[in-house]
C-alpha cells in the first residue's frame, strides 16, 4: 500500500499529511547525502508516519489546513480516533503504525523524538533517531522553515496551552533544549553533505511527490 492510500484510509488530514511528506522529506534529503552507512528506509518510514494520532490532540483551529472536508467533518473524526484508540496521541500513533505493519524498530525511533527528549536524543548513538527528530523540528504548520524559527513558532503556538512542566512554559528549559537541537543541527552537519539552507520548500517538492507513492 502507498503513503497516501495509508492517509487516505486513516482520514489523515491534508495539513498532517503534509507534515509527515515534509518531514519524511528532509529525512531522505539529508540520509542520501550521509557520510557513511545509515537505514534510509527506516528513517523515511518514521517521518511518513510519526504523528498519525495527532488529530487527538488537535484543536482544529486552522480551517485552511482542513479543506476540502471542513471543520465538522475533522471533529467527527477526532471523535472517532478517541473512541479507538484514546486520548493520548502518542499511543494512537504507535497502534496505527502496529497496524499498518511497521516494526517495532520504526515505532522506537518515532516514540524517542520529541523536543523535550533532545538531550535524549543527542547523547543517543542512533543516527536514524537523530535525522528523523531534525527532520520534524524543520517542518512547521505551513512549510519546511530554519529550525529556530521552527521551534519558536511552536512555542507560541502551545505554550498558553501546556501545563508548567512543560519546557515551553519553563524560559530555562526551554533554552537549554533550543541550544541542543541546534548543536544537534551542527552535528548533523558534519556527519552528511548539505547545508541548513538548501533544505526548503522548493528543494523538497519533488521528493514529497515520490514519498507519497512510497510504498509500505
Amino acid at each position: 500500500m502507498r503513503a497516501r492510500e495509508i492517509y487516505e484510509k486513516y482520514k489523515i488530514f491534508r495539513g498532517l499529511q503534509l507534515h509527515q511528506l515534509r518531514a519524511a522529506a528532509v529525512a531522505r534529503y539529508v540520509c542520501e547525502r550521509w557520510r557513511g552507512s545509515i537505514n534510509t528506509e527506516r528513517t523515511v518510514l518514521g517521518g511518513l508516519f510519526h504523528d498519525m494520532g495527532n488529530i487527538i490532540k488537535a484543536d482544529l483551529s486552522m480551517p485552511e489546513l482542513l479543506e476540502p472536508e471542513g471543520v465538522k467533518y475533522w471533529r467527527d473524526v477526532k471523535s472517532e480516533f478517541h473512541r479507538k484508540y484514546g486520548d493520548d496521541e502518542h499511543a494512537g500513533t504507535l497502534a496505527i503504525m502496529r497496524e499498518i505493519g511497521l516494526p517495532e524498530e520504526i515505532r522506537s525511533l518515532v516514540k524517542d523524538v520529541g523536543f523535550s527528549k533532545i538531550n535524549t536524543v543527542l547523547d543517543s548513538e542512533n543516527f536514524e533517531l537523530k535525522v528523523l527528530q531534525y527532520a520534524d523540528m524543520r517542518v512547521g504548520p505551513f512549510g519546511i522553515i530554519p529550525l529556530e524559527e521552527r521551534i519558536m513558532e511552536g512555542r507560541v503556538r502551545y505554550k498558553a496551552k501546556v501545563s508548567s512542566k512543560h519546557p515551553y512554559a519553563d524560559d530555562l528549559r526551554f533554552d537549554g533544549l533550543l541550544q541542543k537541537a541546534k548543536e544537534l543541527e551542527q552535528l548533523l552537519v558534519t556527519k552528511a553533505d548539505f547545508k541548513p539552507g538548501d533544505i526548503t520548500d522548493a528543494s523538497m517538492a519533488p521528493i514529497i511527490e515520490e514519498l507519497k507513492d512510497y510504498q509500505v
